[in-house]
């Protein structure tokens, strides 16, 4: 019989995700996850919306190891705070999903490039950006003569702005701690400044913005796109925003050093320039967008992955160009054996057995079955 004290749900915060082979609890709250069997959030998505306590969990076990294994998960999860036990006056309260609004501004971030080059109207530009709604904002100074010219002018034109994200990528120079001390201490609008080629890092006292130092000698765009850990996004205005649409291209806007509009710094495909193109309308084009809609639900391979909320899609570097719909080229994770590609006993999908044929995936059952019991058992 059951009592009224031990019912037992899900966090609001926290989204049960499937993928092939296993699966995960993301806390959006926490910023963390935890891998669960797939049978497990098969149980927990299908019993989403009823009243469930322990006796529930360990019934749904076909063997004494199922319902040890459910019920070390349990315990398990109710001490990592995916799971809570209440009463039944709590019930209702926590299983209402928590709402989130996303943004629906024309260009949410926005990145450009400034070298000796760059003929092209900064101030002008800052202020098109800011009727477009842009939110981040980063400059990228491919010369520290341009980042002696411009960062002063692009100060009084940020005085009274939309943004509220200012990033500063700069090259090294003898002369960069001179300017900051002397006189970037009152550019509150500045959030973070990057030095790349940096000989070393230095400490200034009282600065209003974040400092950090890379050894990298320039900036290269063809360094995007890498799927790393390190970099996942689990919490709230990243999930929802992944859901809704693509998060490397979607509200995104590139202006190169020579003025050429684009998507994304890493492509080559540019919709005109700044002097010759009406800013406002170019962004809301069809072609412009026409990748703004691609989730990782539609992704070949990414769909099936357990982790393909919380990790970055890139549209430029893909597996294969010819097919909008193509897995990263730089993600060294294979969802169907659950191993990152610098892990033992990594394959990739082809040599599991996964293939694409028409833009379709296909499965060799029996082979990517093999392969898992000799790697898990």
């Amino acid at each position: 019989m059951k009592t009224d004290l031990n019912y037992i749900t899900l966090y609001p915060n926290i989204i049960p995700v499937r993928g092939y082979s296993r699966s995960i609890l993301m806390d959006l709250n926490m910023g963390k996850f935890l891998f669960i069997p797939n049978y497990f959030c098969d149980f927990l998505i299908e019993n989403k919306t009823k009243n469930l306590q322990k006796v529930d969990f360990l019934n749904f076990g076909n063997s004494e190891n199922d319902v040890d294994e459910i019920n070390r998960l349990v315990d398990l999860l109710i001490q990592e705070d995916y799971l809570t036990e209440v009463d039944s006056k709590l019930l209702s309260g926590l299983k209402v999903e928590v709402p989130f609004i996303t943004d629906d501004t024309l260009i949410s971030d926005c990145i450009i490039e400034i070298s000796n080059l760059s003929s092209w109207n900064i101030s002008v530009f800052l202020a098109k950006i800011n009727t477009l709604g842009v939110k981040f904002l980063e400059i990228r100074f491919l010369d520290f003569t341009s980042f002696e010219k411009h960062y002063k002018k692009i100060q009084f034109d940020l005085t009274d702005h939309s943004i509220e994200f200012l990033h500063f990528i700069v090259p090294g120079d003898d002369n960069l701690n001179e300017i900051i001390s002397n006189e970037m201490m009152t550019f509150h609008r500045l959030n973070q400044l990057t030095i790349y080629n940096s000989k070393g890092k230095f400490e200034i006292e009282g600065v209003p913005f974040i400092l950090s130092f890379s050894t990298q000698n320039s900036i290269d765009n063809s360094n995007c796109g890498c799927i790393n850990p390190s970099q996942f996004n689990c919490n709230i205005a990243s999930y929802y925003a992944n859901k809704k649409s693509n998060n490397c291209l979607s509200q995104k806007l590139s202006i190169d050093q020579y003025g050429d509009i684009k998507n994304c710094p890493s492509k080559k495909e540019s919709f005109g320039k700044l002097e010759t193109v009406n800013l406002e309308r170019t962004v809301q084009l069809n072609e412009f967008r026409k990748e703004w809609h691609i989730t990782k639900e539609s992704i070949l391979v990414c769909s099936d992955c357990e982790l393909r909320w919380m990790c970055s899609d890139c549209r430029v570097f893909i597996q294969d160009e010819s097919n909008p719909l193509s897995k990263p080229s730089k993600c060294g994770y294979n969802p169907y054996i659950n191993k990152w590609i610098n892990e033992e006993g990594y394959l990739s999908e082809s040599e599991c057995g996964v293939s694409i044929v028409d833009n379709r995936l296909t499965i060799d059952q029996v082979k990517l079955n093999e392969i898992n019991s000799e790697l898990w058992g």
